[in-house]
C-alpha cells in the first residue's frame, strides 16, 4: 500500500481547498476522531502539494491517525513523501514512526 506523489504539478488548480480551510478540515476530525483512510490520504496528498505546505502539526496529525489504523507501511510510505518536499519532522512525527 505505497503511495507516490507526482511532484511535477505542485499545485492543483482545480483543488479550491486552501490551506486555511484544510487545516480547518483536519482539525474538525481531530476532535471528532471521525476520520478515514480514504480522507486521511485525500488530506495529505492535497496538502503536499499546497504552497506554502500547512503546519506539520497537520502531518503529524494524518499520520498518526494513519498509524492508529494500523496502516504502518502507509505511514512509513507518506514520511518518505514528506522528504521530498522538505518537510522536518517534529518529535510527534519521530513518535509516530517509533510506533511503526
Amino acid at each position: 500500500l505505497f503511495h507516490s506523489i507526482n511532484y511535477n504539478n505542485a499545485v492543483n488548480d482545480d483543488d479550491k481547498m486552501g490551506r486555511a480551510q484544510l487545516e480547518h478540515m483536519v482539525e474538525t476530525h481531530r476532535k471528532s476522531g471521525s476520520l478515514k483512510l480514504d480522507e486521511a490520504l485525500g488530506y495529505f496528498h492535497r496538502a503536499v502539494k499546497m504552497r506554502p505546505l500547512p503546519s506539520i502539526r497537520v502531518f503529524d496529525f494524518l499520520l498518526g491517525s494513519i498509524s492508529k489504523m494500523k496502516e504502518h507501511f502507509t505511514v512509513l510510505s507518506l514520511y518518505k513523501d514528506l522528504g521530498f518536499v522538505r518537510i522536518q519532522p517534529s518529535i510527534a512525527t519521530m513518535g509516530i514512526l517509533t510506533n511503526c
